[in-house]
């Protein structure tokens, strides 16, 4: 799953990792219409920017971590502060990954957060 306000980063994060990946993707530009989604069938992996208005990555995250213990997040952002590592450490996210995404750390990133699960 992946979660971002900018409909186009959403698809366009969907469609590539689609192409390099054999995961099954969707994506959602609102954070209610994927805890809804995730509601009906949670994910192995949640990748979400974090600043979103009306519910940002952090408050999302910790509703579905509520509904799955077993689920990866990944964040991606543009912002860099101490607060947002501390709350990402907090929450037990995989990893963060700073805007412009670098496509092959990420890639590696979601690899890492499959191999998890395959172990």
């Amino acid at each position: 799953m992946i979660v971002d306000d900018e409909p186009e980063i959403a698809q366009g994060l969907t469609m590539i990792l689609s192409t390099v990946t054999d995961h099954f993707i969707e994506h959602f530009s609102d954070p209610f219409a994927a805890i809804a989604a995730f509601t009906a069938l949670p994910y192995d992996l949640v990748i979400s920017d974090v600043m979103m208005p009306e519910l940002n990555g952090f408050e999302m995250i910790t509703k579905l971590k509520e509904l799955s213990s077993s689920t990866s997040f990944i964040i991606v952002t543009a912002v860099k502060n101490k607060e947002l590592i501390s709350n990402s450490r907090k929450l037990g996210i995989d990893h963060i990954f700073y805007k412009p995404i670098n496509l092959s750390d990420l890639e590696e990133g979601i690899d890492l957060a499959f191999k998890r699960f395959s172990s």
